[in-house]
């Protein structure tokens, strides 16, 4: 049944082409059950180094947001990466199946502008999503089921347990969990 959705979603592709949603390195994976969302007209706004692989979901605000992966790193399946400022994935770095990385709040706090969001979908120019840049380095290994939240980074060979929720910049070298996170092991 995967392989006739495959299928089809190739020849849908073939016979109603549309503009590239991504700039994409040479050698890179992107699983039929992957989704690239760049909801802007800029594909440069969603970047895949060579040799990585893609599971999860990508997706790009409207009139605002950025993610680029660097080369051989793998999001997993179910893991969401969505960005209004700006998302840089490191080489080499391993996401786990169902990891949620958002450098914004997703939706505003206030009600009105909340209940307006759904109309314009993903678009509208009065959110506050109070974006704040995400940076994870190289060679990172995030287990499943973390949550990594905006305006923080994480270092170098750092490994963010599974289940994690990271709320403040991680170190480099150290293995990391809880809620709220704490170190453990520094390598």
């Amino acid at each position: 049944m995967h392989e006739f959705i495959f299928r089809l979603r190739l020849a849908f592709r073939f016979f109603f082409p549309k503009k590239p949603c991504a700039i994409i390195g040479k050698n890179v994976h992107i699983d039929y059950r992957a989704n690239i969302y760049n909801h802007s007209d800029d594909p440069q706004r969603i970047r895949i180094g060579e040799g990585s692989s893609i599971d999860g979901i990508l997706m790009v605000w409207k009139k605002k947001g950025e993610i680029t992966v660097g080369t051989n790193s793998y999001i997993g399946l179910g893991s969401r990466v969505w960005s209004a400022k700006k998302i840089v994935i490191g080489d080499n770095v391993q996401i786990a199946h169902n990891v949620n990385i958002f450098d914004n709040n997703i939706h505003s706090i206030d009600p009105a502008i909340r209940s307006r969001e759904f109309s314009t979908h993903y678009g509208n120019p009065d959110s506050d999503l109070k974006e704040q840049g995400i940076i994870i380095g190289n060679n990172v290994w995030i287990g499943t089921n973390a949550i990594i939240l905006k305006g923080l980074s994480i270092g170098e060979n750092a490994i963010v347990g599974a289940g994690t929720i990271v709320t403040k910049d991680i170190p480099p070298n150290c293995i990391v969990v809880g809620n709220p996170v704490r170190i453990i092991k520094k390598n």
